[in-house]
């Protein structure tokens, strides 16, 4: 995983590198990690540091957060100048 510009992407085949530290972990366990609690019952190796700086700079997301905001009708569809130019 990677952290940048407040996005954590996750890669399926990581390039070559170390990663520090490395977890083999659940997709519940992780969620649980990233709620706030601990590597508790999960395999870790390398400094455990690492994680609570990643920890550190994530923040709860307001609960209104609009992850996907639809378009309207007008969006959808296009304007009438944009179909008479076949846009």
């Amino acid at each position: 995983m990677t952290l940048s510009n407040g996005v954590l992407a996750h890669y399926s085949n990581p390039g070559p590198g170390t990663a520090d530290p490395a977890f083999t972990l659940t997709k519940p366990q992780l969620l649980a990690m990233l709620a706030g609690g601990g590597p508790d019952g999960v395999a870790h190796q390398g400094d455990l540091g690492a994680l609570q700086r990643l920890l550190n700079v994530l923040e709860t997301p307001p609960a209104n957060f609009a992850i996907v905001t639809p378009l309207g009708p007008k969006a959808r569809r296009g304007s009438s100048k944009d179909m008479a130019r076949g846009a």
